[in-house]
């Protein structure tokens, strides 16, 4: 049998690229649709493809950093679910504080993230996006296309 070639992985530009993307959590049809502005051409499958080889980690590499709140959150709903933490024993008080923080701090970030997405959607209102043209910053070469992409928004007037 011969051997599987990536066709990312034989690019190391595209590679670094994609690499990047996927560790930020891009979805396949996004990297997809961002290489292709940056004239590589790359289906969503094929970006699929090779995130299920680029992301495993090699021995003796630390694995990639992982949300705290977010691993004791699971544990605790785990625990919760079998059995092992149990509302009505003060003994499992801990761990189900434990839960309830991580759970607050979760929504704290999701509240932030929100908070952002609302200051691009005005930062984008303000530059004029709204009226269907992209800004200026975002325009690349010709003055006709841009990268990345943006949503018009409906202004009511």
């Amino acid at each position: 049998m011969g051997t599987y070639s990536c066709m990312v992985c034989d690019d190391k530009a595209a590679r670094q690229a994609i690499d990047e993307e996927l560790g930020k959590g891009g979805t396949g049809e996004f990297i997809a649709r961002l290489m292709t502005f940056r004239g590589f051409s790359i289906t969503a499958a094929t970006v699929l493809s090779h995130k299920k080889h680029a992301l495993a980690v090699p021995p003796g590499i630390a694995k990639k950093k992982r949300d705290f709140a977010l691993m004791v959150r699971d544990r605790a709903s785990e625990l919760l679910d079998n059995g092992g933490l149990d509302l009505t024993v003060k003994d499992h008080g801990p761990g189900i504080s434990a839960g309830l923080k991580a759970q607050a701090e979760l929504n704290k970030q999701a509240n932030k993230s929100d908070d952002r997405r609302t200051s691009v959607a005005i930062a984008m209102i303000l530059s004029g996006a709204a009226t269907g043209v992209p800004p200026a910053h975002l325009l690349v070469g010709d003055g006709n296309t841009f990268e990345g992409s943006y949503e018009e928004l409906a202004v009511e007037e």
